[in-house]
């Protein structure tokens, strides 16, 4: 209707680039329209993308979103945070189950019809790899990435689909994972 919309949804594989097809996976998308201002939003992801011949210990994931938008005249603001939970995934005990966590929000204010202004604020903590992929960070120890970064533009649109942006980004890892220096 006018303030819902429901989806669910059946895939091979999650965020990958080769067919699964021997496991399914299952979802849903469920947002809702608070009025012309406020929306929000939930959806996840449940399956087992493990191949049957790269490893025989089951890694179900149960991956979940929740998000919130508002938008007033010229500003847009968002919020969104994630988590995710895989079984036998845990770096130190792989029969325990591993978790994800991470969260964004952004902000854009339209100056005129062609020029805006935007941030973007997000972290990101993925101890054991479960998303990430697990390295060994400086001093010596197999982890995933953790990390935050802060994000600013301006942004010009001369045409519909054609946009210039200006951009700065810092983005900082765990003080032992050498990825990104500053």
């Amino acid at each position: 209707n006018d303030k819902w919309m429901i989806n669910f949804y059946i895939q091979n594989v999650y965020n990958g680039f080769e067919d699964n097809n021997e496991k399914k996976s299952f979802g849903m998308l469920i947002t809702y329209e608070l009025n012309d201002r406020w929306n929000m939003g939930y959806s996840n992801y449940l399956g087992d993308d493990t191949s049957e011949d790269a490893d025989s210990v089951s890694h179900y994931r149960f991956y979940q979103n929740a998000f919130f938008n508002y938008q007033y005249n010229k500003l847009k603001v968002q919020f969104g945070v994630d988590f995710c939970l895989q079984k036998n995934s845990d770096l130190i005990d792989i029969e325990n189950s591993a978790s994800t966590f991470s969260g964004v929000a952004t902000g854009s204010y339209s100056i005129s019809s062609t020029f805006s202004a935007y941030s973007r604020f997000e972290f990101f903590n993925d101890p054991n790899g479960v998303l990430s992929s697990p390295f060994t960070d400086a001093s010596g120890k197999i982890t995933g990435y953790k990390l935050w970064g802060v994000t600013a533009g301006i942004e010009l649109r001369p045409l519909d689909k054609l946009y210039i942006r200006l951009e700065g980004r810092r983005l900082e890892m765990d003080k032992d994972q050498k990825i990104y220096f500053w």
